[in-house]
Parts: C-alpha cells; structure tokens; sequence
C-alpha cells in the first residue's frame, strides 16, 4: 500500500508496519523466558536471534536473485509472502507452558 497511495496513506501505512515491526521485536524479547527454563533462557535467546538474523540476510538475497532470473519486480516480494505464511502457520504450534 505504500507504493499506490498518496501522502497521508503512506504515513498510515508506515505506521501500521512499525506497529507491527515493533510487536514482534517485544515478542522476540519476550518468548525466551517464557518458553525456556531460567537456566536455558540464554540459549533459547541465542538461537532464535541467530535464526531470526539469518533469515533477515538470507531472504533478501532469495528475492534480488528471483527478481533476476524472472525479469519481474513482483516475484521479489514472493520470498517474502513465503516467510510470512510459514510464520503463521508455526506460530499457532508454540506451546507456552514449561515443561520440565
């Protein structure tokens, strides 16, 4: 939406995108203490940041790369409909209750 609306649009949208950018940055902090015992809390946050800035680095490439061997400029956002369809449907998976 940002590309096609005007002025005020863009503002609107900007902010809803760092509503939610900012949302998800709180639950990255956040799940590590609730989803691991306090002596693995360390861990668990090592390995959700490692994954999580992999995939930041990664995707982007996956998209520059499909967009350069289709010649289309859509096909760069497909990587990124991927990542979001495969978060949504993970996260309904996360148990929230510690396990001994």
């Amino acid at each position: 939406m940002i590309v096609v609306l005007p002025g005020p649009g863009i503002v609107a949208c900007a902010a809803i995108l760092g509503f939610f950018n900012a949302a998800i940055l709180i639950l990255m902090l956040a799940m590590p203490p609730l989803l691991a015992p306090p002596e693995d809390v360390h861990r668990v946050s090592a390995a959700m940041f490692t994954i999580s800035y992999s995939c930041a680095v990664i995707t982007p490439i996956f998209s520059g790369l499909l967009w350069d061997m289709t010649g289309v400029a859509w096909t760069a956002f497909v990587p990124l409909g991927v990542c979001a369809v495969v978060l949504m449907a993970i996260a309904p998976t996360i148990r929230f209750d510690r396990t001994s």
